[in-house]
């Protein structure tokens, strides 16, 4: 029986455009003018998290005061961000071959949100999230702690994500590494992935 772990951002919600935007007005707001075309590319390669801590460093603010702002600014989007295409049918056909189906994300509170209100929570028996407190990708303690609780096979779990930092991650938790690539995305594989898709369809491939 094989196991999927799946990163939440940009795999299986599509939230870019939202993060984009509230990235985009923090940064009006604070007296600075990106490009959201610069800040997506940024965000792919390598995270919010990192985005907003040199943001706060550029500017000598407290990184509190910035997280906090976008926490606001994009809360308030949270309604606009919607499934990536095929999300549901992907995880509909894996739990009826009975995959183990798992989410490991940087998102912390709004995750449960998100996966309610999308009709997909159940899929899951769980989702890591920054609450956690594990240390961030590409460290693999989030996978680790997964396959420590649940033992799924290793050599058949898969870490499925939209940028190497995910790669990195699945490679080092031992795993193997699905990057999702879909035809807009500016990611560049660096070698860490296993596979590569296109379409979330192309995990359970078709039915034998």
């Amino acid at each position: 029986m094989r196991a999927y772990i799946f990163d939440l951002d940009g795999t299986l919600v599509d939230s870019y455009p939202v993060m984009v935007a509230g990235v985009a007005q923090v940064c009006r707001e604070f007296g600075l003018q990106m490009p959201e075309r610069e800040i997506y590319d940024r965000l792919i390669a390598d995270s919010l998290s990192a985005f907003l801590s040199q943001m706060a460093n550029g500017l000598g603010r407290p990184l509190e005061e910035i997280r906090d702002r976008y926490a606001a600014v994009s809360g308030r989007r949270l309604q606009d961000i919607r499934l990536m295409k095929n999300a549901a049918e992907m995880l509909e056909c894996l739990r009826q071959r009975g995959a183990g189906l798992y989410v490991y994300t940087h998102r912390g509170r709004t995750t449960e949100t998100l996966l309610k209100r999308h009709g997909i929570a159940s899929y899951f028996e769980e989702a890591v999230t920054s609450l956690y407190r594990f240390p961030r990708k590409p460290a693999p303690d989030g996978i680790g702690y997964l396959l420590a609780r649940y033992h799924p096979d290793r050599q058949k779990t898969a870490y499925v994500g939209d940028r190497t930092i995910d790669m990195d991650c699945a490679s080092r938790a031992g795993v193997e590494g699905i990057l999702y690539l879909p035809p807009e995305s500016p990611c560049r594989p660096n070698g860490a992935e296993k596979r590569i898709i296109r379409d979330l369809l192309e995990i359970p491939g078709p039915a034998t």
